[in-house]
């Protein structure tokens, strides 16, 4: 299903001896907000066996609950997980390319991205339109992959309602004549299991700016 997640972790302290019994806790993340009431999710199991046999899997049952802001727990209700994207993205309308001392243009454009669901995701990410010559040379702060044309909004998962605003270094070579350069394009996209998810706004997923380098 879409919003599950298959993870695998090791039984912590070793090998078990025979007829040992070993008891531990594994936490768990959900990105929505807090309710004024609880809820409930069903649909979770967990399987134990001997990694690479293949056999003697046992598995197990369990649902979750959502704890409400008044910190109850009981009655709640089915938690409901949005199964669009809705992300959106802005930018400043223009950037400054500045010549460097090894006669490269570089400028920093501000960006911020607006998470507003809580649909499952694994990152966000940007694709660029720019005028001929310009690349993107990572961003700031870089904890994320970029390439010339591309990066992942740095920060990782977005919380719901989440806005995250930093910076995009655009570079242009030393052969750049100073000018208005032309216009670029940024387009977001949201990316859960390898496969980019419909949006449920689209007309907000694009964000677009003007570029000009100068001595």
């Amino acid at each position: 299903m879409q919003n599950r997640r298959i993870l695998e972790c090791s039984v912590p302290g070793g090998s078990l001896d025979p007829g040992e019994q070993r008891s531990f806790e594994v936490d768990y993340e959900v990105l929505t907000t807090t309710r004024t009431y609880p809820m409930a999710a069903s649909g979770g199991t967990v399987e134990v066996g001997v990694h690479g046999s293949g056999t003697g899997y046992d598995r197990a049952a369990y649902p979750a609950r959502f704890r409400s802001t008044s910190g109850s727990l009981g009655n709640p209700v089915p938690y409901v997980q949005d199964s669009q994207a809705e992300a959106s993205v802005t930018s400043a309308g223009a950037v400054t390319l500045i010549r460097q001392p090894d006669g490269s243009f570089t400028g920093r454009l501000p960006v911020t991205v607006r998470w507003s669901g809580d649909a499952a995701h694994d990152m966000l990410y940007v694709n660029a339109t720019l005028p001929g010559g310009v690349r993107i040379w990572g961003t700031d702060p870089q904890d994320a992959p970029s390439s010339f044309t591309s990066f992942e909004v740095p920060g990782g998962r977005l919380m719901q309602d989440e806005e995250r605003t930093f910076d995009v270094i655009l570079r242009a070579p030393a052969t750049t004549t100073p000018g208005e350069l032309g216009s670029a394009t940024f387009s977001l996209t949201t990316n859960w299991n390898a496969q980019p998810l419909v949006d449920a706004d689209p007309t907000d997923n694009t964000t677009s700016f003007t570029v000009t380098a100068t001595n």
